[in-house]
């Protein structure tokens, strides 16, 4: 009798247990959440693919027919005919040949496709990133759309400052060129200003700017010295035409800080020393004419 009253004891304990799992569920050793790793949520965003063509300096097409627009970088255009846009291509047609295996990483911090349908990416090739490499070598600069920084975007920046510095790629090839980290590539057509042959079309001297305070015009000069003030309110850049600072018979262009990275050099350097034209409106301050200056489309080189 003790037996039969313990296996019954012990049948009843198993049901009251097989009753605590409502029915139709797992018990909680299999409802336990699957940790998610690095390597598996990186797999998510990354896939390997074949190169079938480059169609210009940022665009591939791949095997399977889908076309890629490497993302953060814009190379000129061809279509548009502007400098260095064949260039560009042809550096992209090298890294990247025809049938290349290459791995394609998406940023979860930008836009996965374009408004033409095309998959926003980085580029891989083995452990190189291929964006990065075309900024480096001035195939290429950084373009920030919408203001949007991805998770490579401080090396992107920095590859473009040392690149515009070492006047590689398009920014040796196409003077004038502007860094806008937050603007697409505009190079121009690469053709030097029609003034920059040696004569300005209607200039005065910059003995005589002082007599046309409040017009436009085109002031011609030797640029006697130079001066960025990157300690001083708006980081102006003065370069003193005629005279040099503090003489108060000089003519001076003024270029703010917010308008360096339009020139493709520091402009302090760029000009010392020149004899240029500088175009805009005249105006005094303290008794000096100035003109302010924000392109390197508004002075010419001639001397």
């Amino acid at each position: 009798m003790k037996r039969l009253a313990l296996l019954l004891a012990l049948l009843a304990l198993g049901a009251c247990a097989e009753k605590t799992t409502a029915p139709g569920t797992a018990s909680s050793s299999t409802t336990a959440p699957v940790a998610t790793t690095p390597a598996e949520t990186k797999a998510r965003t990354a896939e390997s693919v074949r190169v079938a063509w480059v169609a210009d300096g940022d665009t591939i097409e791949l095997a399977d027919g889908r076309r890629v627009r490497l993302v953060q970088i814009d190379a000129p255009e061809g279509g548009e005919g502007e400098c260095y846009a064949d260039e560009a291509t042809r550096v992209l047609r090298r890294l990247l040949p025809q049938g290349t295996e290459v791995r394609l990483e998406a940023d979860p911090r930008l836009d996965s496709v374009d408004t033409y349908g095309r998959l926003l990416r980085y580029v891989f090739r083995n452990r190189t990133n291929v964006n990065v490499t075309l900024v480096k070598q001035g195939a290429a600069t950084v373009w920030f759309f919408r203001g949007d920084r991805g998770r490579y975007a401080s090396g992107l920046l920095r590859a473009a400052r040392r690149a515009r510095a070492g006047d590689r790629g398009l920014w040796g090839a196409c003077p004038g060129t502007p860094f806008d980290p937050l603007g697409p590539a505009t190079t121009g057509t690469g053709e030097p200003p029609a003034e920059a042959a040696g004569e300005c079309a209607g200039a005065i001297s910059w003995r005589d700017a002082g007599a046309h305070a409040g017009e436009q015009a085109t002031v011609k000069g030797p640029v006697a010295g130079t001066h960025y003030a990157a300690d001083s309110n708006g980081q102006p850049t003065f370069l003193n035409v005629g005279l040099d600072y503090p003489d108060p018979g000089r003519f001076t262009v003024l270029i703010w800080g917010n308008d360096r990275g339009r020139f493709p050099k520091p402009p302090e350097n760029t000009y010392a020393g020149k004899t240029i034209c500088a175009a805009g409106r005249i105006q005094e301050y303290r008794g000096v004419p100035e003109m302010e200056v924000s392109s390197p489309a508004q002075i010419a080189v001639v001397g």
